[in-house]
Parts: C-alpha cells; structure tokens; sequence
C-alpha cells in the first residue's frame, strides 16, 4: 500500500509540472471557403477549403486553440504527383488571399496545390494583423505590440518552431504519405524548419529567395 501511495504522488507531481497545453487531434474539418470562388472552378469540386485546429502553444505559453485556414486546389493532371504545400513570406503574409493566382499556377499540372494561413496570418484565428499601420502615429510596432498583449496573445507562441509543427499536424491531418514543399521568402525559413524538425514526409523542397 505504501508503494502505491508513493506511485500515485509521482503521478500528481508529474501532472502538476508538465506543460499545460491544449489537447488537439490533428483533423482537417470542410468549411465554406472565406472568398468567392470564381468560375470555372467549383468550391466542394475543383477548391475545398476547411480549418485545422491546432495548439496554441505547445509548450505551456497557452492552453488555448489556434485555427488555420487551408485551401486545396486539386490537380488538373489525369494522374496528379505529391501534393505541394505552399509557405508564403512575410512573416505576416496570406497565402489564402491569393487563391486568384494559384488556380492558374504551372504546379497545378503535376500535384494539388495546398494553401494555408500560418497561425496569426490571414483568414488564421487569432489575427496578428497590426491595424495600428493604418494610423498616423510613429509607433506603430510598440502600439501593435502592446495592444496584443492586452487580448492575452501569447507572442512567444507564434514562432517558426511552432508554425512548423503546424504543417506537420496539417500533413497528418490530410494523412499524405508524402509533401513537396515551396516557401518563398519567409517560407523558405519555415520549410528549413520544418525540414529540420519534421522530415519524415518530405520528399523534395524548393527554397526560393532564401
């Protein structure tokens, strides 16, 4: 009994030190897409768009959820190759924004093109966007800065480390076998990232503007 005992307070410990962050199964939900979706294509048919609920830390900065919105673009090829999911730069930048421009990408021809908003971008819950650049003050970052740590926004959460832990639960969530990757800019950061803490599925890269 005295082991036991023993046993269950190195459990309760354990618990009561370990980080404290939201429990989320990886899993791709369909939603409307958040943009008009122009013809010929079809939305359900050509484009699907859904969220991905994520940690929104996994390191016991929050134990909240982060939401990113992901867009797929299926192949116009009779036999598509791997999928390419696409980073977009910035950091800051909207690759669900520009849905326009990757319907009539070359890349359609050989894969689905998979967009997403990397966590606090875009159509991504919670929004980072500092709308205090549309003011004429001169402090834009410090104003920014300190109106998001007001709503309890975890800046430390949102780095590459965790938006690359991101695409790998987007990855899973999808259950592909096997990714190429593209990142441009910033991107091309988070795909040396990813590649570095999550290479199991990768099968090739393109770095462009390191």
């Amino acid at each position: 009994m005295p082991n036991r005992v023993v046993l269950i307070a190195v459990l309760v410990l354990l618990v009561s030190v370990l980080p404290n962050y939201a429990i989320v199964t990886p899993t791709f939900v369909e939603s409307p897409c958040p943009f008009l979706v122009i013809a010929p294509e079809i939305e359900g048919k050509t484009i699907f768009c859904g969220t991905l609920d994520v940690p929104e830390s996994r390191t016991g900065l929050s134990d909240d959820v982060a939401v990113l919105q992901v867009v797929i673009i299926k192949s116009i090829a009779a036999n598509p190759g791997d999928p390419i999911i696409y980073f977009d730069g910035g950091p800051g930048g909207s690759a669900v924004s520009a849905v326009s421009f990757w319907v009539t990408s070359a890349m359609r021809t050989y894969a689905d093109l998979i967009l997403f908003d990397q966590r606090g971008t875009g159509y991504s819950v919670p929004n980072l966007n500092c709308v205090e650049y549309d003011s004429i003050s001169y402090d834009y970052d410090g104003e920014c800065y300190e109106r998001l740590k007001k709503e309890r926004i975890p800046l430390e959460a949102y780095t590459s480390a965790e938006s690359a832990a991101d695409v790998a639960d987007l990855i899973a969530a999808l259950d592909l076998p096997s990714v190429n990757l593209y990142g441009i800019s910033y991107g091309s950061r988070l795909a040396l990232t990813l590649m570095r803490d999550h290479p199991e599925r990768i099968r090739s890269v393109i770095l462009d503007g390191v």
